[in-house]
């Protein structure tokens, strides 16, 4: 929440009030078009967080952060099929989770924003790494990447400060560092046709800085006039970001290849109480990566297409603390998590 406070404060006159306002949770709506119905309801869980869908032999399970030392996995029918207390530190926390398969392997890499180190696990949740050993720095955003197409995982790590951003093998090995940017908030991953793979940073500046799998940066994009404080990149290539407009408030912003904005879509005013990601990559009708998924601070879930229309908009009745969207047995699956499951 401070760290939203500073961000709208760079947009704001230095005379008017950053008090952030109360949020109020909208009534409960139903969609317009999308024709949900409620497919399962899981009240096992302590303390529901975000939530990450992948895919194993048996179908798409889903990780769930579950308060902020512990994650529960649970089957595409909503049955708890583990749970896991991580072993962390005392007094760590983690609140977001990240995947991907590398020589023939899954992982998972978990940490939350000013933490600092971010931890590794196998895919039976043994802990394999704990990075950086030791600093002062505190961690602002990890990606898990197999940057250079050769089927081996990196890590992708950015800092609050003048830490940067620095690529890690899973062994632990630092491999660059790039520090022309301060405050590295959020990276996205983006895919290269060559099979290798660029990072882009939103920063401290505002703009998408973006580095090379070998460490190089690039040419800096600037979205319009926009600052950006989030990026992220679809399955299909395609780049969403988050821009504060005034307090408390920000838009949607789509995002070209060159930097270029393509729409934009403006979020109700508030900010979440609890760390979540706001912003997700969706697969609707059959299609991976055909939306972006906004679970705003009001209890409001939006669905916008890769063209920047609002596809639908309806109000979960409840604080969101998290979404994502996944196929279950051929049907396109929205997953929302709240304090009551």
């Amino acid at each position: 929440q401070r760290k939203a406070e500073y961000e709208a404060s760079l947009q704001q006159d230095p005379q008017e009030s950053t008090e952030l306002p109360k949020v109020e949770i909208a009534a409960k709506s139903e969609p317009s078009r999308l024709p949900l119905s409620r497919l399962w309801l899981t009240e096992d869980l302590r303390q529901p967080g975000n939530v990450l869908p992948y895919e194993t032999d048996g179908g798409v399970q889903f990780v769930v952060n579950d308060g902020y030392r512990a994650v529960a996995v649970l089957d595409a029918q909503g049955a708890v099929v583990a749970e896991h207390d991580l072993p962390l530190p005392e007094g760590v926390v983690v609140s977001f989770v990240r995947t991907a398969v590398g020589d023939g392997k899954r992982y998972f890499v978990a940490t939350a924003s000013t933490q600092k180190q971010a931890y590794v696990f196998d895919e039976e949740w043994n802990l394999v790494l704990s990075y950086p050993e030791t600093g002062a720095a505190e961690v602002a955003d990890v990606q898990i990447a197999d940057l250079e197409g050769d089927g081996e995982l990196e890590l992708v790590v950015s800092y609050w400060g003048t830490d940067g951003v620095e690529r890690v093998t899973l062994d632990g090995e630092r491999t660059w560092t790039e520090k022309s940017r301060e405050n590295v908030f959020r990276m996205a991953v983006l895919p290269e046709p060559s099979g290798e793979a660029q990072v882009l940073c939103a920063h401290q500046g505002g703009t998408l800085l973006p580095i090379s799998a070998d460490g190089t940066p690039g040419e800096t994009l600037q979205v319009a006039s926009r600052f950006l404080r989030y990026v992220i990149a679809g399955g299909d290539g395609t780049l969403c970001g988050l821009a504060p407009t005034g307090l408390g408030t920000e838009s949607v912003v789509g995002i070209g290849r060159d930097g270029g904005e393509l729409w934009s879509y403006a979020l109700p005013q508030g900010v979440h109480e609890q760390p979540i990601e706001l912003l997700t990559d969706g697969s609707w009708e059959g299609n991976p990566g055909a939306c972006w998924l906004v679970a705003a601070a009001d209890g409001s879930i939006h669905v916008i297409d890769r063209a920047g229309t609002l596809v639908d908009r309806f109000n979960y009745g409840k604080a969101v603390t998290g979404s994502a969207a996944a196929q279950i047995e051929g049907q396109d699956v929205l997953i929302a998590a709240s304090a009551d499951g």
